[in-house]
């Protein structure tokens, strides 16, 4: 994980803002915090600064975090999400992270090592699925050269027609 990691905490209510800042204090050799409060906030840091993950407080709005997810997936697809809930419901939790969070947090169990182990383990996922989507296209690159000689029937049969299309050649 590199150093000072930027984190962007995304707060719905600004009545609770400042909670999940203040569970993250004497981390600050290893994360420095953006503040949004609200969704068109956190739109604007996130095409403004250079942010590696987010970590949304849906406060009262758990009904919302499934939708607020799948926004963020669409607009921001390589930024891990960690979203922090009032809501115990597991079918809930399971739909936020179907929706591509990394993971979901009960706010009334959280305490700082348990984010801060979260944070960094969704920074770690998100480093290795870089250097995984770049190994299998160094290698879709190698296959595709190597097998240049084949025709696409000989590939097809193989099942690696398909595989192929998605690299370049």
């Amino acid at each position: 994980m590199k150093p000072h990691t930027k984190i962007l905490v995304v707060e719905m209510e600004p009545e609770t803002a400042g909670a999940l800042p203040k569970l993250l204090q004497g981390s600050e050799q290893e994360f420095v915090l953006e503040m949004a409060i609200g969704i068109q906030a956190a739109w604007e840091r996130l095409a403004s600064s250079d942010i590696d993950l987010v970590l949304i407080d849906v406060a009262g709005r758990c009904t919302d975090a499934v939708d607020m997810v799948r926004d963020f997936r669409s607009r921001a697809p390589e930024h891990p999400i960690i979203v922090v809930g009032d809501s115990a419901d597991e079918a809930q939790a399971m739909r936020v992270i179907r929706e591509g969070a990394h993971d979901c947090l009960l706010r009334t169990v959280i305490d700082a090592a348990t984010l801060r182990r979260s944070l960094r383990f969704a920074l770690e996922r998100k480093y290795t699925q870089q250097a995984l989507s770049e190994n299998l296209l160094k290698f879709g690159s190698f296959i595709r050269r190597k097998a240049s000689w084949l025709t696409a029937e000989e590939l097809s049969s193989v099942g690696m027609d398909e595989m192929l299309k998605g690299f370049p050649t």
